[in-house]
């Protein structure tokens, strides 16, 4: 068994949808053993391009899928969310978007997955839901405490509010 988080956004169409039937699907899944959602949080865009507003929020799980498994299942549900990639574009609007964060205590670089996701440490809209789950999680490579990172990002907060808990 591994214990996973998942980053969840959105900001095209039905974001609240989008987001709880990611999580619906997740649980449904027979490898999922158990599933705790975040409250969901508002963000600007991170490249600060225009777009619309994200939704965000993070997923645990529990489950014996492997890295690659879970990746391939979280592709699916993307696309059956309407995801649409454009190659060489990195952030783009997105019906869904689901982003393994933590696998366990599991390191992954390849060419398709990268596990710790590396822009983790540095995203309010991923640390604070991250942090209601576990705020004593302690990131694998670097060894930094997830409830101090997103403490240490409150004044960067100010666009970030809870819509539901």
């Amino acid at each position: 068994m591994i214990r996973y988080y998942l980053g969840l956004g959105s900001n095209l169409g039905d974001r609240e949808r989008f987001l709880n039937e990611a999580a619906s699907k997740v649980a449904a899944n027979p490898s999922t053993i158990s599933y705790r959602l975040s409250p969901l949080y508002e963000s600007a865009p991170f490249d600060g391009s225009g777009q619309p507003d994200y939704l965000n929020a993070v997923l645990e799980l529990l489950s014996d899928l492997d890295p690659w498994e879970l990746l391939d299942f979280c592709r699916r549900l993307e696309a059956e969310a309407g995801r649409q990639r454009t190659p060489g574009l990195q952030w783009e609007p997105r019906t869904l978007d689901i982003d393994i964060l933590f696998a366990g205590t599991e390191v992954v670089d390849t060419a398709d997955l990268t596990i710790p996701h590396p822009g983790v440490s540095q995203r309010p809209f991923v640390l604070v839901p991250l942090a209601d789950l576990n705020a004593s999680l302690v990131h694998p490579v670097t060894g930094e405490r997830i409830g101090l990172l997103a403490q240490s990002m409150k004044s960067q907060l100010m666009p970030y509010q809870p819509i539901y808990t």
